[in-house]
């Protein structure tokens, strides 16, 4: 006799584990790889580009010779804000939400079929 996939289980799997995560309990490894390899290179990507925009602004403050003013800070910070909006940053969490809300529903319809498979 097999045992019935958990539908729910897999869906909260990739809803608040990971994306990806619920295909990988579904046995569906190759979707859950795509799912999770794209969105862990997203990550790293916003990442990385917050790290350039943070020694960026570190080189600037040294730049000033070290001192601390906080107007100046908050001039540094709003002008790396602007730059990260412009620099695709939308792009990426689109593509991350995008995964996220497939994976759910992949999890959902695959567990559909392969429940009525083993009926």
């Amino acid at each position: 006799m097999t045992m019935k996939p958990s539908i729910s289980r897999a869906i909260l799997l990739s809803a608040f584990v990971f994306p990806g995560a619920g295909q990988f309990y579904l046995k569906r490894f190759k979707t859950g790889m795509v799912l999770l390899a794209t969105t862990i290179i997203c990550l790293f990507s916003i990442v990385a580009s917050v790290m350039k925009t943070a020694m960026s602004a570190l080189q600037q403050i040294q730049m000033q010779g070290g001192i601390v003013d906080m107007a100046k800070i908050t001039s540094i910070a709003t002008d790396a804000s602007t730059q990260a909006s412009n620099a695709g940053y939308s792009l990426v969490f689109s593509l991350i939400v995008i995964c996220w809300l497939y994976s759910i529903v992949d999890a959902y319809l695959t567990g559909i079929k392969a429940n009525r498979r083993i009926k």
